[in-house]
């Protein structure tokens, strides 16, 4: 397993303590300072965009003893430093799946890969 899927692992591990703890500071350390997400869905006309700072407390409280899982369906260096990987995120709340495709940019910075970029689209309506 490369260096970056262990930190990216940890990422999601850390979201799922957080739907426990609602504690986002370890969540938000996986993120780069230039950090910019986007959210968007068949509704949308322009996507949400977001960046570092985002509540992710509320969206952590909101969702009380979810769980978030990635299956990651495609991944390529696109640097040295950085990777983008495409793949399916679910987050399971309350026994209902909510999946939506994702693409992550993730750039090693300091001898760590942080979180450059978030693109996710809901998969299906329900979400």
């Amino acid at each position: 397993m490369a260096d970056w899927q262990e930190q990216f692992n940890l990422y999601f591990n850390k979201w799922n303590e957080g739907f426990i703890t609602f504690d986002a500071a370890p969540i938000k350390a996986f993120y780069h300072d230039d950090f910019v997400g986007y959210w968007g869905n068949s509704k949308l006309t322009i996507p949400d965009q977001y960046d570092r700072n985002y509540n992710v407390e509320d969206v952590l409280r909101g969702m009380p003893g979810a769980i978030k899982t990635f299956t990651p369906l495609h991944s390529s260096h696109r640097a040295v430093d950085e990777v983008s990987v495409l793949g399916i995120l679910t987050a399971t709340y309350e026994g209902q799946e909510y999946p939506s495709h994702c693409l992550y940019i993730l750039r090693k910075t300091n001898d760590k890969w942080k979180i450059l970029r978030v693109m996710q689209y809901k998969k299906f309506h329900n979400f």
